[in-house]
């Protein structure tokens, strides 16, 4: 085979030779647009497709089942954060202000936090649990 010879001949457009573990040249079939319009939807079948959304459901296996909450489970996780963070301040006698020059974080931060409004990234949460003299799973304990 020389350089100037192409990879792929054609006998004719509608049947082109392929070399063999490459692509096709002509794409599959695909049901035409009128054929997805026109499809009927029945009881939560389509038909014309073989797509049916009602499947039996199977049962979640006791053995999978997650251990609830510790407390509080209604409440969302920030909340019960900031609950947290707020518990530890005030059994230390500290204000927000206090807390916020000593750990060097925002003020309203810290309200924010509290009040659930903020998140908290891992390395904040690490300033907060060396500042209250804790690792982070006493500070996470009970959350």
């Amino acid at each position: 085979m020389t350089s100037a010879e192409p990879i792929l001949k054609a006998s004719s457009f509608d049947n082109p030779v392929v070399p063999s573990g490459s692509i096709p040249a002509t794409p599959p079939s695909f049901p035409s647009e009128r054929t997805l319009r026109t499809s009927r939807v029945d009881e939560g079948r389509i038909y014309g497709t073989n797509f049916s959304p009602k499947r039996e459901m199977i049962p979640p296996s006791k053995s999978f089942t997650a251990a609830p909450p510790a407390r509080e489970p209604h409440v969302e996780i920030g909340i019960r954060f900031g609950n947290r963070i707020r518990e530890l301040r005030q059994e230390r006698s500290l204000t927000q202000v206090r807390v916020a020059k000593e750990f060097g974080v925002d003020r309203s931060y810290i309200s924010d936090l509290e009040r659930g409004r903020k998140s908290i990234c891992i390395h904040t949460m690490e300033i907060f649990a060396l500042g209250f003299s804790l690792s982070l799973s006493e500070l996470l304990d009970g959350i």
